[in-house]
């Protein structure tokens, strides 16, 4: 008997044109009828490309608005016409062309990596550059621990994006024998001092704070295998910011203060760094026959650490009702020199009209701002900040009667002293215009250790000339760590330095005699070559550098984040070659 197969009826509907998974609008989206052709309806037409695609439901279909509702509830994927290939690989050449001639704007006016960092000079530009420092895509990795101490330790972080690289430092909170000084606090300090380093270049710029995610156990515990540990055991060498980190927001202030408080231990700043550089206190440390062939110790201290001294002191003379750093010993100093066998000539235009003008290959930074008295206004300034934490006791502990809001979350130095003297004189949420003369003490008591019997070396010891002994001899300090506040005693005979303001007048006075210009200026030009002229105002102007015998090219524009345009349209506006 012969057995009847069914054969399975095959439906056809007209083509469709679809567009990304929608009908054409032709006709207001209605179907079309092609009479020259008929596909199966699991077999549609997209774009001239059929597309073979098994539609559930489809062989019930019975009429026309069936088809259509499965084809269009059916995601199809674009496909690009000739002409938006075209639009893109244009794009993508403009966006090719642009990193170009950033990468060549940068090399032209920053010889070396992190040369306008140095100067303070494109950082804007730079830090949009590594949007900000914050994008794990830039990070080189591993990245390594560079040091620890009492308040923490410190990891190196080197970005590169194209062939120009930068750094930065991870500062994060560390203390077994003491509760380490607030990062929250540095940070916050940090976003003051990012506002005025456009003014004065001896110092670094704040990029973020970050806290670390996951890294203790319920009972408090640091996790043997969190981040955090590894870090300080310098065994991880991968960081992702927005996996290991998480940025902190300090707009809203409560929030910020209380996470300060409640994860004092647990949070970091990330902060500009300056690669090749060394500390003041470094390079004071005395060895037999210099410290290098290149830099002998005599030369230094009396050809260079009288600028040194000025690019420190002329900006806390400004700074003086406004800003105290309060633990401004020579390793807070940071000393780098923008190009070997390069000097830079500064220029310093005072209120009254006159210049300074002298030559260094080193410019100084001030570090480590964990400590520091700000105002920037009434509203933003340390006293804010005190009575802030003050106010939130069951976070931070204390009470303002007591004088100790903070002090177990690293806040203490931010309270008042019991007795003078008691904290070295540190009040953070007042100004001291003497307590940063530091710097001139311990540069005092360095130099006499290394010219006197201590040293116990039999060859030639440093010259210390005459003109800093008695600068240095006139400095009133009245502890190792600090000093009261003192005014200036013009009448007095020696003059006394009891400020920062006196400092600089004494400083000044030495920098512009003859015989110490006349030999910086002979020295500099003998045996270095000029990098360029770094000018820094006193009537509110910024910082200006000014790199030598050469004309800074425009900067590029970035091409805008936009749909890209058919070739011939892009061709002919002329942006593909001129971005």
């Amino acid at each position: 008997m012969k057995t009847k197969t069914k054969t399975k009826k095959r439906q056809y509907i007209t083509s469709l044109k679809i567009y990304n998974g929608t009908p054409s609008s032709e006709a207001e989206g209605r179907l079309h009828r092609d009479l020259r052709e008929t596909l199966p309806i699991n077999e549609l037409k997209h774009n001239g490309t059929v597309r073979r695609r098994k539609l559930k439901g489809a062989g019930n279909c019975t009429s026309l608005s069936c088809a259509q509702d499965i084809t269009t509830t059916k995601k199809v994927k674009k496909i690009k016409t000739v002409e938006e290939k075209a639009g893109t690989q244009i794009a993508l050449r403009v966006k090719k062309h642009y990193l170009k001639r950033k990468k060549d704007f940068f090399n032209s006016i920053c010889t070396a990596s992190g040369v306008c960092i140095i100067f303070g000079d494109h950082t804007e530009m730079i830090n949009k550059y590594f949007s900000n420092f914050t994008n794990t895509d830039y990070i080189v990795q591993p990245i390594k621990l560079i040091t620890t101490g009492d308040n923490g330790f410190i990891s190196e972080i080197q970005y590169r994006r194209g062939s120009y690289t930068a750094h930065a430092i991870l500062k994060s909170s560390y203390g077994i024998e003491h509760v380490p000084d607030n990062l929250g606090y540095e940070y916050i300090v940090g976003k003051y001092i990012n506002k005025i380093m456009k003014k004065y270049t001896c110092f670094l710029e704040t990029y973020g704070i970050f806290k670390y995610k996951n890294i203790k156990h319920d009972n408090g515990r640091y996790k043997e295998k969190s981040i955090y540990k590894q870090l300080l055991s310098n065994s991880r060498t991968h960081l992702n910011l927005s996996k290991d980190l998480e940025l902190l927001d300090e707009t809203d202030t409560d929030s910020f203060y209380k996470t300060s408080c409640t994860h004092n231990s647990d949070i970091c700043v990330l902060i500009q760094h300056i690669s090749r550089s060394t500390t003041l206190g470094s390079v004071l440390r005395y060895k037999p026959n210099g410290t290098d062939n290149t830099r002998p110790l005599n030369r230094f201290i009396n050809i260079d650490i009288i600028g040194i001294l000025y690019q420190i002191y002329m900006p806390l003379s400004r700074l003086i009702d406004n800003f105290t750093h309060y633990d401004l010993h020579l390793n807070n100093i940071l000393l780098t020199e923008p190009i070997k066998e390069g000097y830079v000539d500064f220029y310093y235009h005072l209120e009254d009209g006159s210049t300074v003008n002298f030559k260094s290959r080193y410019i100084a930074k001030i570090i480590d701002y964990g400590r520091c008295y700000f105002k920037e206004n009434d509203e933003n300034n340390s006293l804010v900040v005190y009575n802030k934490i003050c106010a939130l006791s069951k976070e931070c502990g204390g009470a303002k009667h007591w004088k100790d809001c903070g002090i177990n979350k690293g806040y203490g130095f931010l309270n008042s002293e019991r007795h003078d003297g008691d904290s070295s004189y540190i009040i953070s949420q007042k100004a001291n215009k003497s307590h940063d003369l530091r710097a001139l003490q311990s540069l005092n008591e360095q130099l006499n250790e290394i010219t006197t019997k201590k040293n116990k070396v039999r060859e030639e010891l440093p010259v210390i000339p005459y003109y800093l002994t008695n600068l240095l001899s006139r400095v009133h300090y009245e502890t190792y760590y600090g000093t009261p506040v003192k005014e200036s005693e013009p009448l007095k005979l020696p003059l006394p330095i009891n400020n920062v303001f006196d400092a600089f007048k004494e400083i000044t006075t030495i920098i512009t005699s003859e015989g110490v210009s006349a030999n910086n200026k002979e020295w500099y030009e003998k045996n270095f070559n000029k990098i360029g002229e770094l000018h820094t105002y006193c009537d509110g102007r910024n910082v200006e550098f000014i790199k030598a015998n050469t004309d800074e090219p425009e900067e590029p524009e970035e091409p805008e984040e936009e749909e890209a345009q058919p070739e011939e349209d892009a061709l002919g506006s002329g942006d593909a070659s001129n971005p």
